[in-house]
């Protein structure tokens, strides 16, 4: 599949696998609420995981690349409070 794909179905099984957590743990889900930047670690780590393989890594080596650097975000941005802006919708005249 190309690697676009790839990637979104990354950023989308982190988001939702977070979600279904908190929905077993009979909670509202923080990706859905919270404006932390989740998927956009997991988007980061699956470009760091292609780019480590297009210059020709070990399957190994670039997976561990890819993780190290997702969670490396993930956890900064946990510690330094990183939100993602809030939308607004438009009112309509």
């Amino acid at each position: 599949m190309p690697a676009i794909v790839a990637l979104l179905f990354c950023r989308v099984t982190a988001v939702f696998g977070g979600a279904r957590c908190d929905i077993v743990r009979n909670e509202i889900p923080r990706s859905f609420s919270d404006y932390g930047p989740c998927a956009v670690c997991s988007f980061l780590g699956g470009w760091a995981l292609m780019a480590a393989q297009a210059l020709a890594l070990s399957d190994g080596a670039a997976l561990t690349l890819a993780a190290v650097l997702t969670i490396a975000l993930r956890v900064a941005t946990v510690a330094l409070d990183l939100r993602l802006p809030a939308w607004q919708a438009s009112q309509q005249p």
